[in-house]
């Protein structure tokens, strides 16, 4: 793990502020612009969401980093849901491209499935990483993988408790992704950490909003 965060991550990921690759770069840009769009409902969000994952799956392919391609595979697929469910929620409620549904805040029950899915897997994935001693971090790297995969489906759904599980998805990856030297990715987390209070409190008001008209 120190040969792979030092020799190889560090370069690939970092290197220096201006001597980070451009492709990453971009991937950088097109992530926050995703999650901006999401927080304004827009279904040009998850074009730029896609290419932003689409550039960490090559990454992740290119340094062997298997476990982490496999779910970025499967977040990319979740984006690919999410852009099909918002156009077709447009399409059905105005027959436009604008309105992409209401914004749904969930009964107390749904949460805590939820939740109990979310410990559950984390813990099912943790425990077959620490006996073939495949992370240095097993349980944060569980903990950031299921948040963000379950948190996305919410997204794409329309959840109000998409933001608050985005919360903790960033602060577990900002943690991870600073223990093993990837900084600008941890900087990356850091703003979508903001993003994702700035979208639950937009979200909240708009979903008072609905309910109160």
């Amino acid at each position: 793990m120190e040969t792979l965060s030092g020799s190889v991550l560090q370069p690939l990921f970092w290197g220096d502020w201006l001597g980070s690759p451009p492709l990453e770069w971009l991937a950088f840009a097109a992530g926050l612009i995703g999650v901006y769009l999401s927080i304004r409902e827009r279904i040009a969000a998850w074009p730029p969401l896609m290419f932003s994952t689409a550039v960490y799956i090559y990454y992740c392919v290119v340094y062997g980093l298997f476990i982490q391609t496999a779910s970025l595979l499967i977040y990319f697929g979740l984006c690919g849901y999410g852009w099909v469910r918002w156009r077709a929620s447009a399409k059905a409620a105005t027959g436009t491209t604008q309105d992409t549904g209401p914004i749904i805040r969930p009964p107390a029950i749904n949460l805590l499935v939820m939740l109990g899915l979310w410990l559950a897997l984390t813990a099912l994935i943790a425990m077959p990483v620490i006996y073939f001693e495949a992370s240095a971090f097993p349980w944060l790297e569980s903990f950031a993988l299921i948040g963000s995969l379950l948190a996305q489906w919410m997204v794409a759904r329309k959840w109000l408790s998409a933001w608050p599980a985005w919360l903790f998805v960033n602060l577990a990856t900002i943690m991870l992704y600073t223990a093993i030297g990837m900084f600008l990715t941890a900087i990356l987390y850091f703003l979508f950490l903001g993003l994702a209070v700035s979208g639950w409190l937009q979200w909240l008001r708009k979903w008072r909003s609905d309910a109160v008209s």
